[in-house]
């Protein structure tokens, strides 16, 4: 009789355990990846966040695929500050963002992206969620879309004015791009938000050369302070995709509001046309003076014909109360060096008078 049942017992673990091991078996990969949230292509999916206790989610990637994946806040701006970290089924960490640092205009400045991040191989993924303060609780909305994404945001030419929030990533840049016409004066004013950001600006034009950069404005403006950059009505030499690139001194990053103005009514060709002078100024110091004037939002431009290796040096003087002037030359219409403020204690200029030496 005990040998019976012993038999029975024997019978049922060789027939129902293999079984339920066999059904839990698929249960052994979620377990591994905790209590993870499935997240499918174009679905978003709200995650409630609790201090920095991350919430995983799981993505089945069916090959190897380009994805980018977003958090976005959905509690009052600068509420809850959210972190995204995705890992392979090692356990393998591929990418970690905190703020975005790009233009994109549905994201808050502290929300988070992972863009184009290239999965290498089919299987689960994990998409960590968490929050950068303890403090901190509330939903925050995770997306994830495949193929090339863009994080600059073309301003349209026919938009004449735009603030951007955004954020310098450190050792980074910020970028956005604008599409500019030939006699179109811009301005680009950068104002920093927070108190480690020491922003310099650059506009680039579309083979990657700089056309004007500004590191401390010299403008009168009290909405800005005294390391916050400026390129003021700079006229765009021709028709062009322009970049404007944010970076920070020292490589410090930091959050900022970008400006930029577009007018119409100023233009490349000067209202003050100067006759075409060729000039050759020798290194012994030959030099020569030419005394013009500029109207209003006018530039007032002259040419001069130079050999390989001369040296030039080019002083322009201010001689009205209030104008300060700034230098651009050009090689052909590309850009190669300016000037707004030299800054010198050479006593025979002022400080707002510019010189390329």
């Amino acid at each position: 009789m005990k040998t019976a049942r012993f038999l029975g017992i024997i019978l049922f673990l060789l027939i129902v355990v293999p079984t339920a091991l066999a059904q839990t078996g698929g249960q052994e990969t979620s377990s591994s990846l905790g209590n993870a949230l499935p997240i499918s292509v174009d679905s978003p999916v709200t995650v409630t966040l609790t201090g920095t206790t991350p919430v995983d989610l799981s993505y089945q990637a069916a090959a190897a695929d380009t994805v980018t994946i977003s958090a976005r806040s959905l509690e009052p701006e600068g509420a809850l500050d959210p972190i995204l970290t995705v890992f392979n089924a090692q356990g393998t960490q591929l990418a970690t963002n905190d703020d975005h640092g790009t233009s994109r205009t549905d994201l808050t400045i502290r929300d988070s992206l992972v863009n184009q991040l290239a999965l290498p191989a089919a299987g689960t993924y994990t998409i960590q969620v968490e929050a950068y303060d303890e403090n901190t609780a509330g939903q925050v909305e995770v997306t994830l879309t495949t193929g090339t994404q863009s994080t600059t945001q073309t301003v349209p030419a026919t938009q004449p004015e735009q603030t951007i929030n955004g954020e310098v990533p450190d050792n980074d840049v910020y970028t956005t791009t604008i599409e500019g016409q030939q006699g179109t004066a811009i301005s680009i004013t950068v104002r920093a938000t927070d108190s480690q950001l020491d922003p310099k600006v650059t506009l680039l034009d579309s083979s990657g050369a700089e056309v004007a950069s500004n590191d401390d404005h010299d403008a009168p403006d009290d909405a800005l302070g005294t390391l916050d950059s400026q390129i003021l009505s700079f006229p765009l030499p021709k028709n062009d995709t322009y970049t404007i690139q944010v970076s920070g001194f020292a490589g410090i990053g930091g959050t900022f509001q970008l400006t930029i103005k577009l007018d119409d009514s100023a233009s490349v060709v000067p209202s003050n046309q100067a006759t075409p002078v060729a000039t050759s100024v020798s290194p012994s110091g030959d030099a020569q003076v030419i005394n013009g004037s500029i109207d209003p939002n006018g530039t007032y431009t002259t040419q001069f014909t130079a050999e390989p290796g001369d040296v030039y040096t080019i002083t322009v003087q201010s001689k009205s109360s209030g104008f300060d002037p700034r230098v651009v030359v050009y090689l052909n219409d590309n850009y190669v060096a300016d000037n707004d403020d030299y800054g010198t204690n050479d006593p025979s200029i002022q400080h707002t008078d510019s010189r390329i030496y």
